[in-house]
């Protein structure tokens, strides 16, 4: 499944964006991850991270969770951010 992100990151020239999603799969919990990297320009840019549903469920039509953090590092320091949303799956 493809999770479209707006990222932004400035004072480096490249971030590591990772995404998980969860999703109620009937008496288990569906999941995944991806990751991706970006070039950064200080300003917002779409992103679209592919993450791959593993542990013998399947994400289905419906609610899930998604969280994501974006990590970069300069000369002297590293920073990262993270969010959650509830996201809605198309299928």
């Amino acid at each position: 499944m493809d999770v479209p992100l707006e990222v932004t990151c400035s004072g480096t020239s490249r971030a590591d964006v990772f995404v998980s999603v969860s999703q109620k799969a009937g008496s288990g919990v569906a999941q995944g991850s991806g990751f991706t990297s970006v070039g950064c320009t200080g300003s917002g840019q779409q992103v679209i991270v592919r993450v791959q549903a593993s542990g013998g469920k399947t994400f289905k039509h419906g609610t899930a969770v998604a969280s994501a953090e974006i990590l970069a590092c300069g000369r002297r320091v590293c920073g990262n951010e993270t969010d959650s949303e509830a996201i809605q799956i198309q299928r």
